[in-house]
């Protein structure tokens, strides 16, 4: 009997997540795919330029930008129990993955990339919904 086999699917290409910024040589293509999901305001984009106490993780695939996650750092004082502390913490501010990817998988990275990074920094806490947008 003669069978045709049934094409296997190619592998999925890995995912590789960084963290990037402007003086970075793929921001160009950052940019364009944050431009792309809309996100330039959410994530305080000012003149191609990110603020200072943002952190930009990109996830690549294959070298190209697929998705985004940025989280904004900031200071909190703690006044009770004294004595007073001040501690960092850290607010995803959002995150995208373009349309033609595994989002789910994508989204999964980032945030274990955006968790790593936050413990990296000494940050106590990254409150972090699950974008899913």
């Amino acid at each position: 009997m003669n069978a045709l086999a049934e094409p296997r699917a190619a592998p999925p290409l890995p995912v590789r997540v960084e963290v990037i910024d402007a003086y970075d040589q793929r921001w160009p293509q950052a940019l364009e795919l944050i431009d792309r999901l809309g996100h330039r305001r959410r994530l305080g984009i000012e003149d191609d330029w990110l603020p200072a106490r943002r952190n930009l993780l990109v996830a690549f695939v294959g070298g190209q930008p697929a998705g985004h996650l940025s989280f904004r750092v900031e200071p909190v004082v703690e006044l009770s129990p004294p004595p007073r502390r001040v501690r960092i913490e850290a607010h995803v501010d959002g995150c995208g993955v373009d349309d033609g990817y595994d989002k789910a998988a994508i989204f999964d990275q980032l945030h274990a990339a955006a968790h790593q990074r936050a413990r990296q920094l000494g940050i106590a806490r990254l409150h972090a919904s699950r974008c899913r947008d």
